[in-house]
Formats: C-alpha cells, sequence, structure tokens
C-alpha cells in the first residue's frame, strides 16, 4: 500500500491522495535529498544559506491549522539566515539597541513585535519569510518533522526549559553555530527551538471586540500566496483597524521556542500572534531572493 510520509505521520494513500499531488519526479527529490548547503553573506556581514528550487508537502495532520496537506513548489532558489538574528547584528544593522529581554551580543533577538522584525529585514534588503518559505526550509523535500529528522532529539534543540529560563546564545565569539546539529537540509540552525521565529504570513484576523477568541478564519490551508495573506500593514493601520473594528492582524509565527513542548518544536507547527505582540520566547530570521 502507496503511503505519504508527512509530519511524522504515515497516511493511507486511499485517504489522503486526493489531497496531496505531489508532482517532483523521485530524482527530483533525490536530487534536493543529496543538496550541500552553500553559504554566503551579505552586505551586513550576516551568513545566509540557499534553499533550492524544488517541492515539498506543506502541513501534516498532528495539528488541525496544519491540515490539508499539500503541494508547495518553489520555481526559483532563495536565501534564507543561518542563525536566528542576534542581538550583535540588530545593533551593526539598525545602530540601536534590542528590544531583547537578555541582552548578550549572542542570543537572539526576542521580545520583539512583527513590525519590528519585518523593518529589521527591509533594512538589509531583505524581508521576512512566508511561512511556506520557512517550511520549505525547515523541512525539505522529506518534509521531516523536525528540521534534523523524524524524531524529536532533547539533546540537540533547545526546548522544554522552564518559562522564565530565557532563549540560549546561538553563536560564540568566531561566528561559528553553537548547535550544528539542530540544523536543517540547507543549513539553517535552530529552526526548531530557542525562540519562535515571524513569518510574514497572516494567520487570522481575530476580533476582539467584546474581549473573545473570536476568529474570522481568513487565511486557512491549503496556502495560497495570492489571498491577502503576505500583505503587509503599517502599525498605524493596524491600530487604526483595531479602533475602528476591533479586529487584530495575527502574523504566523514557527519553530517553538525554548519554552515549547516537544509537539510545539515540529516544522509543521503554525502559531498566530498579533503583530503589536513582543514576547521574551518570539524572534525572528530573514530571507532574500538573491544575494
Amino acid at each position: 500500500v502507496a503511503t505519504l510520509a508527512a509530519g511524522g505521520v504515515v497516511l493511507p494513500a486511499a485517504e489522503n491522495v486526493a489531497q496531496v499531488p505531489f508532482e517532483a519526479t523521485l530524482t527530483q527529490v533525490a536530487d534536493l535529498n543529496a543538496w550541500q548547503p552553500r553559504a554566503m553573506i551579505d552586505e551586513a556581514g550576516v551568513v545566509m544559506v540557499e534553499v533550492p528550487a524544488g517541492c515539498f508537502y506543506m502541513g501534516s495532520i498532528a495539528g488541525t491549522d496544519e491540515q490539508p496537506i499539500h503541494e508547495q513548489c518553489f520555481d526559483a532558489p532563495f536565501w534564507i539566515d543561518k542563525l536566528e538574528v542576534y542581538n550583535n547584528q540588530y545593533v551593526t544593522v539598525l545602530g540601536e539597541a534590542p528590544p531583547s529581554s537578555l541582552t548578550r551580543p549572542f542570543n537572539p533577538v526576542d521580545s520583539i513585535t512583527w513590525f519590528q522584525a519585518r523593518d529589521y529585514c527591509k533594512a538589509r534588503s531583505a524581508r521576512l519569510p512566508t511561512e511556506r518559505e520557512w517550511e520549505y526550509a525547515a523541512r525539505g523535500a522529506n518534509s521531516r518533522s523536525y528540521p534534523y529528522g523524524s524524531a524529536y532529539d532533547e539533546s540537540v534543540t533547545v526546548g522544554g526549559l522552564p518559562d522564565d529560563m530565557g532563549a540560549l546564545v546561538v553563536t560564540n565569539r568566531e561566528g561559528e553555530a553553537l548547535r550544528s546539529d539542530n540544523q536543517s537540509w540547507v543549513g539553517a540552525v535552530d529552526m526548531s527551538g530557542n525562540v519562535w521565529e515571524w513569518t510574514n504570513t497572516r494567520y487570522d484576523d481575530l476580533d476582539f471586540t467584546f474581549g473573545t477568541l473570536d476568529y474570522q478564519n481568513q487565511y486557512p490551508y491549503p496556502y495560497v500566496a495570492d489571498d491577502g495573506r503576505e500583505s503587509d500593514e503599517t502599525r498605524e493601520q493596524f491600530d487604526a483597524r483595531f479602533d475602528a473594528s476591533g479586529l487584530i492582524s495575527l502574523r504566523v509565527l514557527r519553530g517553538g521556542a525554548y519554552n515549547s513542548v516537544s509537539a510545539n518544536l515540529r516544522g509543521s507547527v503554525r502559531f498566530g500572534a498579533g503583530a503589536n505582540v513582543a514576547e521574551p520566547f518570539n524572534g525572528f530570521r530573514c530571507v532574500r531572493d538573491s544575494l
């Protein structure tokens, strides 16, 4: 019986083939599986790794908002930060202190809003990744459950720590990643754990008029790039919209954090938070279409 391994779950083909018309040939998949990480340094001195063109299965059946599993393909490569943006990089690019709760030089930037993360990436001639770019860079053609494989490995992942612990440093003074065993197929490190990472993508709109969690179901799966979920907005537009209608724009965070349980550290897990939210477990990394 044909099966599809995605999100660490084996799916009977009879029930799911219609949802996942994956068109990549075995040769194409083999080529991606054999990909050797390629790194470049951008104008700001940040190491980025290349994500080649290709296809993968996005989503899983493990979470309601991760369904249905569906094909996503990239016709062109792009570049993603090898590491979560850390405090020294923030200072170098913007010339100001980051909003981080832990301000050690090599700690990831945390306590940052979506607006601040977006603006930092823009200052680097980069942008926040879409959630499909983020997931592809994390999971690859095999749609691994975790960036490093199909099973959770607590020895290489910063997760399951106390809420007041805080994220751990991402690099040493020589710029070497401290958890190279927690890297994805393209060489991006810490895409599972340490800090949640903002993406550009809208998760949903939340009506908070009466102080209740009234989701509007605006951007469900399958992922569609041109349905408004990748639209931009200013902080002024965000505030004006909330004042006028009580609607809050939620943006997708990916990857889990230092205080997340293992199930929330999977590569397909999605979390939505208000674009104005700044928590000590939220960080980010940037992408570019070319260097």
